[in-house]
C-alpha cells in the first residue's frame, strides 16, 4: 500500500493536510495525523539509535568500503509516512498558490 493511501486510510478521510499540519498542537495530535497512538510514535522515535538502525558496508568502485546505516523497518515505515504527507502538503501549497 502507498503511503499517500496509507495516511487517507488511516485518517478515515481527507481532510486538508495543510490544515491538519498547521493545527498540531502535540505529540498526540501528530501521531493521530500519521496513523500511530502516542506511545508507538514515541518508541519509534525514543528508541535507543543502535537499535533504529542496521549498520553493513558495501565496496565502491575504488575497492575502498562505504558504511551504510539503514532504519529498522518500523522508522522506515515513519519516513516513508513522513515524506508522503510532506509531498502531499506542498502539493497542496502550489493548488492553492495557482488559485489565487
Amino acid at each position: 500500500m502507498s503511503a499517500r493511501k496509507d495516511i487517507n486510510k488511516r485518517k478515515g478521510m481527507h481532510i486538508s493536510t495543510l490544515e491538519d499540519l498547521r493545527e498540531l498542537d502535540s505529540r498526540m495530535a501528530l501521531a493521530d495525523i500519521l496513523g500511530y497512538s502516542p506511545r508507538g510514535l514515541n518508541s519509534i522515535v525514543y528508541y535507543p539509535k543502535y537499535s533504529k538502525y542496521s549498520k553493513f558496508t558495501v565496496p565502491k568502485k575504488n575497492g575502498s568500503l562505504r558504511t551504510i546505516y539503514a532504519p529498522n523497518n518500523k522508522l522506515k515505515r515513519l519516513q516513508e509516512i513522513l515524506g508522503e504527507l510532506l509531498v502531499m502538503s506542498y502539493d497542496e501549497s502550489l493548488e492553492i498558490e495557482v488559485k489565487k
